[in-house]
């Protein structure tokens, strides 16, 4: 938001799932075994923080489809 005029100069969004990177490789044995190891690995961490992580890189990056823009001190700026 411009503070000056209270113009909106950019909005945003991003999306990050703890599912993301997975493959069905191994089929449906692979599949129990990799759902059991997750659990366990859930079950004493919050996997919360680095799916955090992953969504605000998405959004505080310039330059990404959905992301923030260039500011007045890179050399892109004013190109997006």
């Amino acid at each position: 938001m411009d503070l000056r005029t209270g113009t909106t100069l950019w909005t945003g969004s991003a999306r990050a799932s703890s599912e993301e990177g997975n493959s069905n490789a191994g089929g449906l044995v692979g599949m129990l075994i990799a759902a059991a190891v997750k659990q366990v690995i859930n079950s004493s961490s919050d996997a919360a923080h680095p799916i955090a992580g992953i969504t605000s890189a998405r959004l505080l990056s310039a330059g990404q489809r959905t992301g923030i823009l260039y500011g007045p001190r890179s050399p892109k700026y004013g190109s997006d």
